[in-house]
């Protein structure tokens, strides 16, 4: 196993081998079960793609906080209620909840409009 990344270090996944895993981004509503938004190969994808969620929903005048020294968000204001967003590995030999991303995911600035996918999930899980 490859020596752990800064991004490993910081999340306590030190033991989780980047080649035989996936990462799952989540979303807790709160006090209902978790479901997954999305699938990525790399780590850092997913942890893109969720800071670009919360970027662009508080690109939307909306409340976004990263916990300190986490990849965990909430989200404010999310049809009234309060979205939590965080990251799970799962180990390649288990069936992924959603399709793994075939695509890259890069930082993005938050923009007005790209709130929807988060939106739609919480609208469909209520």
């Amino acid at each position: 196993m490859k020596a752990p990344t800064k991004q490993q270090i910081l999340l306590g996944w030190e033991g989780v081998d980047l080649d035989s895993h996936y990462f799952v981004c989540m979303c807790e509503l709160e006090g209902r079960v978790p479901f997954p938004l999305t699938a990525h190969r790399a780590l850092t994808h997913a942890l893109y793609r969720n800071g670009n969620r919360a970027r662009h929903w508080k690109a939307e005048k909306k409340k976004a906080k990263q916990r300190r020294d986490t990849a965990i968000w909430d989200l404010k204001d999310v049809e009234g209620e309060t979205v939590t967003l965080f990251l799970e590995y799962r180990h390649e030999s288990e069936i992924p909840p959603v399709p793994i991303a075939s695509t890259s995911v890069h930082h993005e600035k938050g923009a007005q409009g790209r709130s929807r996918e988060i939106l739609k999930a919480v609208r469909q899980s209520l």
